[in-house]
């Protein structure tokens, strides 16, 4: 794989400079009674990076690893020897993800998250279910009847996988690196549609933050905004694949990504990712990774720096 190693980048007045925290291992609170997490007031509320500052050693890593497998999400990140899958591609692809996962040293999920019930993001999760065992599983509640979600669905209850959805805010922790559930709000959920039901996660260790956006668009960016959340990161996996309704110039100023990465396939048929996307992106001068050209992209984090490869595919 080539390597491009990516430290304190300066991008506009923003210098990314990053400490790392360890606390502690996996957890999350959730309550039986009615499938849905709970948090406390002070948990609920989004906490500031300054609330992070610990010694660190900088050996820790985190790897977030973006597969190459079309126009299709499957995101695995890894946190020492624990593992968090964000959605699983499309059924045809199911083996070469399992594959991938095997040869990451993957056994099992402490979560998995199905971000919403599109089959180019669910269509895997039945088969890998059945091959990693998975302590939760996350899901939006959106598209219960469509076969992927009712195959995943089935495979989940019968291996006896707990099956949540998380409310807006739920903040759960995987050996130090903190998760925080951004969407669906409820305008994103009163749209109506399968994309805007999508589950966003702010991915946070030390000072280094990944959003993954699934396919929210613009109503749930808008929402978002109104919510009062602190949305920079550093880097953000871009919702719907390129597509215009998403990544708005708005939402990407308060994202002010370093890094942008786009799972895509430019060869297959679709207007995705769309010229006004990549323009955006270009004028807000953020680096851009793509899965057609770039292929495989793995980010590993100690939280101090990243270090980006890819596997050039094109």
């Amino acid at each position: 794989m080539s390597k491009l190693f990516y430290f304190h980048k300066q991008k506009r007045k923003l210098m990314i400079a990053m400490t790392i925290i360890l606390i502690g291992s996996s957890y999350l609170c959730y309550s039986t009674k009615d499938d849905s997490f709970f948090n406390n007031q002070e948990k609920s509320t989004i906490q500031s990076n300054t609330e992070y500052d610990a010694d660190i050693d900088g050996k820790k890593l985190v790897s977030v690893h973006f597969l190459d497998i079309g126009k299709a999400d499957s995101i695995l990140i890894k946190i020492d020897d624990k593992a968090v899958l964000i959605d699983s591609g499309t059924s045809q692809k199911a083996k070469v993800i399992i594959e991938y996962l095997k040869r990451q040293d993957v056994t099992k999920f402490e979560y998995a998250i199905a971000t919403h019930c599109d089959k180019d993001h669910v269509g895997g999760m039945s088969d890998i279910l059945k091959e990693f065992p998975t302590d939760v599983l996350l899901m939006s509640s959106r598209g219960k009847n469509t076969k992927p979600y009712i195959a995943m669905m089935n495979t989940a209850t019968k291996l006896k996988v707990t099956q949540l959805i998380p409310k807006v805010r739920t903040i759960f922790y995987v050996e130090g690196v903190k998760f925080t559930v951004l969407a669906p709000g409820d305008k994103a959920m009163a749209a109506g549609t399968a994309n805007e039901s999508s589950i966003v996660l702010m991915m946070q260790y030390g000072k280094k933050k990944f959003l993954f956006m699934g396919d929210a668009m613009e109503v749930s960016e808008k929402e978002m905004l109104a919510g009062g959340y602190d949305l920079q990161a550093d880097v953000i996996k871009v919702g719907h694949h390129g597509d215009t309704r998403s990544s708005g110039e708005k939402f990407l100023d308060a994202v002010d990504p370093a890094v942008a990465v786009i799972t895509c396939d430019e060869g297959d048929g679709t207007s995705l990712p769309e010229k006004e996307t990549l323009e955006v992106i270009s004028k807000q001068r953020i680096l851009l990774y793509r899965t057609d050209k770039d292929g495989t992209i793995v980010m590993t984090t100690n939280g101090v720096d990243i270090k980006i490869e890819k596997s050039n595919r094109g």
